[in-house]
């Protein structure tokens, strides 16, 4: 009886820690991503030069990535058994990226207005792609992988007066980390790079730039 007694609780026990492992019998995990040095990278750009005599009004951002929550920013692989695990970010990439780009144009010095009949330009971008994941090395045995981070803006500048287009372009960065042995911890950091390099590649455009500079003209 002893032996039984002993042999069920050793079989418990292995089962118990084959299930953990594996992450059945629980919910999915999830990790969040947080952007706050973000913010502070964009806010210490220069500002545009008489960017303050323009009423702006940017739009939301249409999420254009097809079957993907808007919370939803990539895949990590986590666990013995690399189990996929959805990259999760609270307020959506379609939030996070109009509040980031109104608040970029603003630390370039531009009016922004909440109203679109009280704007000069009306800013608006889809998001094509927002994404991080986890690419592991080939070899079974290397134990290592890399992030990759891929962000992609179609981006327009309107005329509303006029009713046209003064300048479009498609803004994308991908980025990919440094392999390593625990690469999840990477995403925060490729996802953040790529967006942050798709949005300071917008603010510094020298089309736009240009674009803006002959609407003013155009006003006086």
């Amino acid at each position: 009886m002893k032996k039984k007694a002993l042999l069920l609780t050793l079989t418990l026990s292995v089962a118990s820690i084959f299930l953990l492992l594996c992450g059945c019998g629980a919910k999915s995990s999830t990790i969040n991503v947080n952007y706050a040095p973000l913010y502070l990278k964009i806010a210490s750009k220069s500002s545009m030069p008489n960017a303050e005599k323009i009423n702006l009004y940017a739009e939301n951002f249409s999420d254009m990535r097809g079957n993907i929550g808007n919370n939803v920013i990539g895949e990590a692989k986590t666990g013995t058994f690399d189990k996929k695990t959805p990259i999760l970010i609270d307020d959506g990439v379609i939030d996070l990226s109009s509040r980031t780009l109104r608040q970029a144009f603003s630390n370039q010095g531009f009016n922004m207005v909440k109203d679109e009949n009280s704007a000069d330009l009306v800013f608006k971008g889809r998001i094509n792609r927002f994404w991080v994941q986890e690419i592991l090395s080939s070899s079974a045995f290397s134990g290592s992988g890399q992030s990759e981070a891929e962000v992609a803006f179609d981006v327009a500048l309107i005329d509303r007066v006029h009713a046209k287009t003064i300048w479009f372009d498609v803004k994308a960065c991908l980025i990919k980390s440094g392999k390593a042995i625990d690469t999840t911890t990477q995403n925060e950091i490729a996802i953040n790079e790529a967006f942050s390099k798709v949005i300071t590649s917008i603010i510094h455009d020298e089309a736009l730039r240009m674009a803006i500079r002959d609407f003013i003209k155009s006003k006086k």
